[in-house]
């Protein structure tokens, strides 16, 4: 059931489901760091999660849920094209 979850769906789960929707469902297609904070980003079906996180305090700061291909600008910039076959 939750592997065709909708973003609409994902926002209605309270924190310890989404966080055990990336778990179960996700998967992790790039992480990334900044102000203090690790960024993980998960593809779930038809969206995408980043969870920000804080490795000091060991805690979910928050999940932000997004379609589309905008907001993958920062993790995109992590992909070497060196060893690609082009």
């Amino acid at each position: 059931m939750l592997e065709d979850i909708s973003i609409t769906e994902f926002n209605s789960l309270d924190e310890m489901e989404k966080f055990e929707a990336l778990w179960e469902y996700g998967q992790i297609v790039g992480h990334m760091f900044g102000n203090g904070f690790k960024f993980m980003l998960y593809l779930i079906i038809h969206f995408y999660v980043e969870l920000k996180y804080n490795d000091e305090t060991n805690a979910i700061i928050g999940f932000r849920p997004f379609e589309g291909t905008k907001l993958l600008e920062p993790y995109l910039k992590q992909i070497s094209p060196t060893g690609l076959d082009i």
